[in-house]
């Protein structure tokens, strides 16, 4: 009678931990669960755009891993193969015109996380009108792939959860378009 109480234990052991592992596993590959209380909520605002740029257009593609350690560079490849020349730069919009015949007056933070089914522009860790952003074209040669970064120290220190980085691209003539990648920051 012992025994067959020992193996039933060790049984209903082995289910218990096989469901548990079933169950947190099935969490960690969920979209991560965050607070809005995880960053400044100060200066947070509604993202314009909440349905997001392509990840492609014109033969020009933002490719790459989408997951990232919160403590790891969050980078991204660009392919071009357009068969002509672009440049890219983060969409930082501080009241400056960007694109042809179109002049943006909100401030655009070029980060967005969501909360719930909204998302928000992640705020600048400084004031925006303090923000230097380099005047150099950063070239997206044709046929080539192009790394970019999601410049970590404009922002406060990202937590977990779902974000979405956002490229203009641009030639000399003033025509673009933009391009977002979302990936999610987690907590190894």
């Amino acid at each position: 009678m012992k025994k067959r109480f020992g193996i039933f234990l060790g049984v209903s052991g082995v289910l218990v931990c096989l469901l548990l592992g079933i169950a947190l596993y099935r969490r960690s590959m969920s979209a991560p669960e965050i607070s809005m209380a995880a960053i400044p909520t100060e200066n947070l605002q509604i993202s314009e755009n909440q349905n997001a740029y392509p990840s492609s257009n014109l033969g020009v593609s933002i490719l790459g891993t989408e997951e990232f350690d919160v403590r790891e560079e969050i980078e991204f490849s660009v392919e071009n193969n357009s068969g002509q020349d672009w440049f890219w730069e983060p969409n930082i919009e501080v009241g400056r015109i960007l694109l042809k015949d179109e002049e943006h007056k909100s401030k655009e933070t070029g980060l967005t996380i969501k909360f719930g089914d909204i998302w928000y522009d992640v705020p600048f860790r400084n004031n925006p009108d303090e923000i230097a952003i380099p005047a150099i074209a950063m070239p997206l040669s044709s046929e080539k792939e192009t790394t970019v970064a999601v410049w970590k120290n404009l922002y406060p220190d990202l937590c977990p959860g779902t974000y979405r980085f956002t490229i203009v691209v641009y030639n000399h003539n003033g025509d673009g378009f933009y391009l977002t990648k979302e990936f999610s920051l987690i907590e190894e």
